[in-house]
């Protein structure tokens, strides 16, 4: 069941990446813009909204990202405790926590979500319906949890061999 649920982690990261690449783009690209449209006193519509509902969902989707690589605060968790058994509590009690901080702003969201499909709210000068960012951040938050069931299933499929987990060396190879 856990190399299931790991081939699945591994299929949403793709997807991810796919959600992240395509704002930190057009964030790059609107941002360029801004500057030429300043600079030339070009007549077209501001673009900054481009890049703010862009930075919203490049942050929450990213956000399950670094759970499922392991580059959030943590790593510096992996440097300070040398005792490998207490190092899989620390992470339990983190992934833990991870996951109510998430079902508490999946509860928070849901009701701004529903607000603004409800209301059709929209940015106000290219009128970019805000649902989108909160959508980003419920599925970001969604995202988050499962890959910290992820990596609690880690935990508990390779208790016996905690070393593996904790000792590895960072594969250039992997990260791409």
């Amino acid at each position: 069941m856990y190399s299931a649920y790991q081939k699945f982690e591994k299929l949403l990261h793709k997807v991810e990446k796919l959600f992240v690449t395509i704002p930190f783009f057009l964030i790059f690209v609107t941002v360029v813009e801004q500057v030429f449209q300043r600079y030339f006193n070009l007549p077209v519509a501001d673009t900054s909204e481009i890049s703010m509902i862009s930075q919203a969902v490049f942050t929450f989707i990213g956000m399950g990202m670094l759970v499922y690589s392991e580059d959030h605060i943590t790593i510096e968790v992996h440097k300070l405790i040398k005792n490998v058994r207490v190092l899989a509590v620390v992470e339990t009690i983190m992934y833990l926590l991870l996951i109510a901080f998430s079902v508490l702003y999946i509860y928070l969201g849901a009701d701004l979500m529903a607000f603004a499909l409800r209301t059709g709210t929209a940015t106000t000068q290219l009128r970019i319906p805000l649902a989108l960012p909160y959508g980003a951040m419920l599925v970001g938050f969604a995202c988050v949890i499962i890959h910290a069931v992820g990596k609690l299933m880690r935990l508990f499929v390779m208790r016996g061999d905690l070393e593996s987990i904790f000792n590895k060396e960072a594969d250039i190879e992997d990260m791409r």
